[in-house]
């Protein structure tokens, strides 16, 4: 048995991990924040420190730089608990001496487990003699966990429902009103079902919530941001939420955002990497090409789950790619997004009547153009595909 203390802000989070932590026999203290953490560090004296790096006043990060000033990572290993599509504080917290990385959107209950006790064997944490870490077995628990299970099942619908309310209230705010405070809001409730979900081994709904609450934090970080465009996206995004929850893959397979094929065309060589760059963050499989002759080529030779499109470049535009797209009858319902800097209405009603799905006008987050596409993307599985999926909800 080691003594771990968890540092995590979220209730729901932080009480099924505790559960499962104790079950397996470990003695656990849990703090809310960052505060309360730093004294029960004291107070516990813990073997193994399990910390979220998003927490209200002080943060991870702050609290492993205090700790690592006088304990260093063999003396006392700590874990840290981050999301996906957060790599500057994770490189930070890297640097700074954290043991091991949890990825919540990928977090189940074996893998947390797994991870605690190859911390605190590789650090010689436990103290000789008092306590003992168990065995780890091949599988360190079931595959979908009976108590994660039914907690999403049980809070998952309020938390939806208050979602659409914030997304609403968004829409309807006026600049610089409230906004900061309703995506504040949005972004807690996305961090909780990201956990809660990833213990439920709900993936494909863990994944991209995960990738949704990445944009609503870097909206919170820099309000000047929020456009309509983004606020759109969020909305969106949270209107899937509420269908993937009602429909989930039938395991972890079924939807892996690396299956998906995502064709970039552009002929601007910075914008192209740009795109793909954003892309391939949230895990998504990219082709490039750099004019509408080859991309005509990928198109016509491949299935792909989305196309992305620059409008403007020599030769053959993206109007005409698309609009010759749209005559391969495999791609005839494949979402096509144009990215353009000239998001005229003029363009926009060429763009829809060559039968694009979307346009984006630059600059756009690299974050915000990942969830507009994956929201395409599941949407279309959604409606195409939907013996791939079945109800999580009931």
């Amino acid at each position: 048995m080691a003594k771990i203390l968890l540092i995590e802000d979220e209730m729901t989070t932080g009480t099924l991990y505790s559960f499962h932590l104790k079950g397996a026999g470990h003695e656990v203290a849990w703090a809310s924040n960052g505060t309360s953490g730093l004294e029960k560090l004291k107070q516990f004296d813990p073997d193994l420190l399990l910390l979220d790096l998003m927490l209200p006043g002080i943060n991870g990060i702050q609290i492993l730089r205090k700790i690592r000033a006088t304990r260093s990572p063999e003396e006392f290993p700590i874990i840290i608990l981050t999301n996906t599509y957060n790599p500057r504080l994770t490189r930070e917290a890297e640097g700074l001496g954290a043991t091991d990385f949890l990825v919540k959107a990928q977090t189940t209950v074996p893998r947390l487990l797994g991870a605690i006790l190859a911390a605190l064997a590789h650090g010689e944490a436990t103290r000789p003699g008092s306590r003992q870490t168990p065995e780890a077995g091949g599988d360190a628990g079931p595959p979908v966990d009976p108590v994660a299970l039914e907690a999403f099942h049980e809070n998952t619908p309020q938390e939806m429902d208050r979602l659409s309310l914030l997304c609403r209230r968004l829409i309807e705010s006026k600049p610089g009103l409230d906004i900061p405070e309703t995506l504040a809001e949005i972004q807690r409730i996305l961090h909780s079902l990201t956990s809660k979900a990833a213990l439920a081994s709900a993936n494909l709904y863990a994944d991209f919530c995960s990738a949704v609450e990445t944009l609503v934090r870097d909206l919170c970080e820099k309000p000047q941001l929020v456009n309509a465009s983004s606020v759109r996206t969020v909305h969106r995004a949270v209107d899937l939420l509420g269908l993937l929850f009602i429909q989930n893959p039938k395991d972890a397979a079924a939807v892996n955002f690396r299956d998906f094929q995502i064709l970039v065309v552009d002929d601007e060589p910075i914008a192209l990497k740009a795109n793909t760059m954003s892309l391939k963050s949230v895990g998504l499989n990219c082709i490039q090409a750099q004019d509408g002759r080859t991309a005509l080529q990928i198109i016509q030779s491949r299935e792909l789950d989305l196309v992305i499109l620059d409008v403007n470049m020599p030769e053959m535009d993206g109007i005409e790619v698309c609009r010759r797209l749209r005559l391969e009858p495999r791609h005839a319902k494949t979402p096509v997004l144009f990215v353009t800097a000239m998001a005229t209405f003029e363009t926009r009603l060429r763009s829809t009547r060559s039968g694009s799905s979307d346009l984006i006008g630059k600059p756009i987050r690299g974050i915000d153009l990942a969830v507009r596409c994956l929201t395409h993307i599941l949407n279309r599985r959604l409606k195409t595909r939907p013996s791939a999926f079945k109800p999580l909800s009931g």
